[in-house]
């Protein structure tokens, strides 16, 4: 019995994040106690390499993980471990490992010895790391509960600035609002199909679209179900027919053709038949077991509920019209919050986009692609041209990060799992520009500067090529590829962005979204100039890095030259996940 048990919990693929959950009770007892002698030394540094510590023996739990391939379900249904929780959890714990190391010395300049600051780091990654492997709402709320409520706190944290307090109340306000919308609508979900979890609701409404329900019925009232070889290639041939699932053919020509990656991969050809069969036999039994609920006509009720969704997801990830809170939120909060806010919630945020449309209520995507399409471009639109007239370096990013979901959301809008493997490549590459933009903003720091406050105005970067040479050539470097400039790794997401959008037919989308590109250009050109090309008579030097505060800097700039010389890595790693979400 003892040795059954030990096996269970050795196989439990949710074991980083009970790691991280212990982990952070015992950074609160060593704070807490430390904290309450009368004399004690500054415990933050330590705290921080705490947090190092454990974010890396959690990174450590996640890569000798041997089941992520697998669709392993948890804790009555309402985790899932597969390889998308897999792919966003990794890359969450190795850029917070980023984040948390460049935000030592700010907190030291900021005078924030607060070991609470720490530990709400660690809530928010461990919220965004559950959110990655929710398989029902309730999960989901509470985990974007987990990680909203510790931004609340780290964007107020400076109790004596009026702009930190400020922020984080208005973060709040907006915030609770958003998140009472995504549990009315989950509450509404619920009370029309019984049931919150994810894989219900992909069993229920598979058959929305009306082809998919004649190709299943055709299929079911012509051939004889105890022949399930031969009903099942012809159901796989229906499949090739039919236009949204043509994902099925892909799937086989790519374990065919790619014997190279195959090999690398722990999935043989004869294991993915097998899955396949498994699949297609476990659709049609769903179907034999629900038909009755094939009258289109009773979704009205679920689509309403989904608007309530949606408009929660877009005020979490600050896409327009919903993106008001988005400045003010950067320019008040403490610049090591910034940094968490910019870069590390998105990915977690579109994880669980990507189960509730390509997931769970894929029969739905049809009649929102067009919504989506129109937010996305109005996100695009209003993040080009008004960060053209911000003077201050955190509204100008806050609207770049605007335009950039706009971006994203124009991949996730496709409504193809090709949509989905780009959608992961742009977000990878956003996420690595700004954790190398955002820590040369924390590292730098200026000579002679009492206004405490790490390079906010645009003009500060003047003397940044005097100062620091190869920082300002590396910087030059990563916003020409933010900006899409050819043939550099950012121009490659955006062109990937371009051509899926185009590969479903919506051309126009494609034109206005090049166009609008364009525009971008212009904001980060001008950081450009200001950095190489103003003339500037009277200012103030930069302090040189510490070379041990360059690591991380360093790595960002690496990886992009890496990416940049060899984008196929990149491409697999996503494609492998963008399959495997098909496969399941």
């Amino acid at each position: 019995m003892y040795l059954t048990s030990l096996i269970s919990f050795k196989n439990l693929s949710i074991l980083p994040e009970l790691f991280l959950s212990i982990s952070i009770l015992f950074l609160l007892l060593y704070g807490s106690i430390i904290s309450t002698k009368k004399k004690y030394l500054i415990i933050q540094n330590s705290i921080i390499n705490l947090g190092i510590f454990i974010l890396f023996l959690s990174f450590l739990l996640f890569i000798n993980d041997p089941l992520y391939v697998v669709n392993i379900n948890q804790f009555n249904n309402t985790i899932i471990s597969d390889s998308l929780s897999y792919f966003s959890k990794l890359f969450i714990i190795i850029f917070s490992i980023v984040c948390l190391f460049n935000i030592k010395k700010n907190l030291e300049f900021q005078k924030i010895n607060n070991f609470e600051y720490i530990l709400l780091y660690l809530f928010a990654i461990l919220g965004l790391l559950l959110l990655c492997s929710s398989n029902d709402l309730i999960t989901a709320y509470l985990s974007i509960e987990l990680q909203s409520l510790s931004f609340y706190v780290m964007a107020s944290f400076k109790k004596n600035s009026n702009y930190s307090v400020d922020a984080g109340l208005k973060y709040f306000v907006l915030g609770s609002l958003s998140s009472g919308l995504f549990l009315f609508g989950s509450s509404l979900i619920y009370g029309f199909t019984g049931s919150t979890n994810f894989e219900d609701f992909k069993d229920l409404f598979f058959w929305f679209t009306y082809d998919n329900y004649l190709l299943v019925n055709d299929v079911n009232t012509n051939l004889d179900s105890s022949n399930v070889v031969m009903l099942q290639s012809a159901f796989l041939l229906r499949l090739n027919q039919n236009e949204n699932y043509k994902v099925f053919d892909n799937e086989l020509y790519y374990f065919f053709n790619n014997v190279g990656y195959e090999n690398s991969s722990t999935i043989s050809v004869e294991d993915f038949i097998f899955l396949m069969q498994l699949k297609l036999s476990s659709i049609i039994k769903n179907y034999q077991e629900l038909n009755i609920f094939s009258d289109i006509s009773d979704y009205s009720f679920i689509q309403f509920a989904i608007v309530f969704i949606l408009i929660s997801m877009f005020f979490k990830l600050s896409i327009a019209p919903f993106h008001g809170w988005l400045p003010d939120v950067y320019e008040g909060s403490p610049t090591s919050s910034t940094f968490f806010f910019a870069i590390i919630p998105k990915l977690g945020l579109f994880t669980l986009l990507i189960r509730i449309f390509y997931y769970s209520f894929y029969g739905f995507m049809d009649l929102w692609i067009y919504v989506l399409i129109v937010i996305a471009l109005l996100s695009i639109i209003v993040g080009s041209f008004t960060a053209i007239e911000q003077r201050k370096l955190k509204s100008l990013f806050a609207y770049s990060s605007i335009g950039h979901m706009g971006y994203a959301l124009i991949a996730y809008s496709s409504g193809t799992f090709d949509g989905v493997q780009m959608l992961l490549i742009y977000l990878l590459i956003y996420m690595l520009a700004g954790a190398f933009i955002w820590s040369s903003f924390l590292l730098t720091k200026l000579k002679y500067n009492t206004s405490s406050k790490y390079s906010k105005d645009l003009g500060e970067f003047s003397l940044l090529f005097k100062s620091n040479k190869i920082l300002a050539l590396s910087m030059f470097f990563v916003l020409l590829s933010l900006a899409g400039f050819p043939p550099l790794i950012g121009f490659l997401a955006k062109a990937s962005v371009f051509l899926v959008s185009i590969k479903s037919y919506l051309y126009y989308v494609a034109i206005l979204a090049i166009l609008c590109s364009v525009v971008s250009t212009f904001y980060y050109l001008r950081i450009m100039k200001t950095i190489f090309f103003e003339n500037c008579l009277v200012g103030s030097l930069y302090l040189p890095i510490k070379s041990q505060n360059t690591f991380c800097l360093i790595v960002c700039f690496y990886t992009f030259i890496f990416l940049f010389i060899n984008p196929t890595l990149l491409y697999l790693i996503t494609y492998k996940v963008s399959l495997l979400i098909s496969i399941f």
